[in-house]
């Protein structure tokens, strides 16, 4: 459950109905564009560049993500600070991975019009079997 003003959260309750207080303030704010800029319950902190799209996620001021887009505001990867996360090209999705001085990526999806193709991998990284999720 919880409290809005206008079309943003401002307070909730957990579930068992404990509602949890941040010093006296709302729980969720949001800067003049309507982004969530923190979400005080898991101490999550949001940045946005000029288009409004989510720029950095922090918790308790470290690093979590960082995202970058194309100029027509297409996510194109989300890292984390040493540099494993994923990548999107077209309708393609990898995840990349840091071993030393070394970015690896792996395929792990495609997108398609009927759903997700994904790439599922072994221990030893490579290839098991594809699976297709439907829409």
């Amino acid at each position: 459950m919880g409290t809005f003003c206008g079309n943003k959260i401002t307070h909730s309750t957990q579930s068992g109905g404990n509602t949890i207080q941040t010093s006296g303030t709302d729980d969720y704010q949001y800067d003049g564009n309507g982004n969530m800029t923190l979400d005080a319950l898991r101490n999550i902190t949001l940045t946005y560049d000029i288009n409004n799209l989510v720029s950095t996620v922090s918790r308790n001021d470290t690093l979590l993500a960082t995202y970058h887009y194309l100029a027509d505001g297409t996510k194109y990867k989300v890292i984390d600070p040493d540099n494993n996360g994923r990548v999107y090209i077209g309708p393609f999705s990898y995840t990349t991975a840091k071993s030393g001085n070394t970015v690896y990526s792996y395929l792990e999806g495609i997108d398609t019009d009927g759903g997700r193709i994904m790439i599922v991998r072994k221990q030893n990284g490579n290839p098991a079997f594809s699976t297709y999720h439907l829409r």
